[in-house]
């Protein structure tokens, strides 16, 4: 085996290396006089944790919901759900919601993009649509590739069923879109006004954050 020959530092550099490192204690910098010892390692967080082959639901960072009762849909209207995507696993293979009371119809599902403002931008996905018609999970087959950060999983309703639901009133549930100190809500996602259809190429403008969103569902492959 080839001996890989170790960086040389002479007294000089010593010194200077533990000055520096002097001076990061001082002002609370840490990384300088890092280059003396070499990058330290890194770890995930755990917001950014996935078991492949696994479910996680919208509006949540690795914590445990609380509860998740079921709430009345609206037809017509494409809700959006934040999901935090890690960097690995990043391929997704089913997207899925809960019926508990079957209103008819159908439902399509999607993924979106996100813009700097929290909101959804383009269409990553339209999964295609699964039917209402009756209760249980309810899952499309995908296969996407996702880069990491903020996604919306979108659906879109032509009938009015009952779904599980992500709730401003539950613990743990992640609210990114703010707190509103009058009416004590947090803002989950968003809604938009959207006649049911093929998921359009950027999510409508005009959209209204909401205090609660069908909980939505993204399993992981690899």
């Amino acid at each position: 085996m080839q001996e890989v020959p170790l960086p040389i530092y002479t007294a000089q550099d010593e010194r200077v290396q533990r000055l520096e490192a002097l001076v990061g204690r001082l002002i609370g910098d840490y990384s300088i006089g890092a280059t003396f010892f070499g990058p330290l390692p890194g770890a995930p967080s755990a917001v950014s944790l996935r078991r492949t082959g696994a479910y996680y639901p919208s509006n949540a960072l690795g914590m445990a919901l609380t509860a998740s009762t079921p709430g009345v849909t609206t037809a017509n209207r494409l809700y959006a759900a934040p999901f935090y995507t890690p960097s690995v696993p990043n391929i997704a293979d089913r997207i899925a919601l809960i019926v508990t009371n079957a209103g008819g119809a159908n439902a399509r599902l999607g993924i979106y993009d996100s813009d700097r403002t929290l909101y959804p931008s383009h269409l990553l996905l339209d999964a295609g649509t699964v039917s209402t018609g009756s209760g249980g999970v309810k899952t499309k087959t995908i296969r996407q590739g996702l880069s990491r950060g903020l996604k919306w999983l979108v659906v879109v309703f032509s009938g009015t069923p009952t779904v599980r639901k992500a709730d401003s009133g539950y613990e743990n549930t992640w609210a990114p879109l703010g707190f509103d100190p009058a009416t004590l809500f947090h803002y989950l996602g968003w809604y938009v006004a959207f006649s049911y259809a093929a998921l359009p190429a950027r999510y409508p403008t005009g959209g209204a954050a909401t205090t609660w969103e069908p909980l939505l569902l993204l399993r992981f492959a690899v």
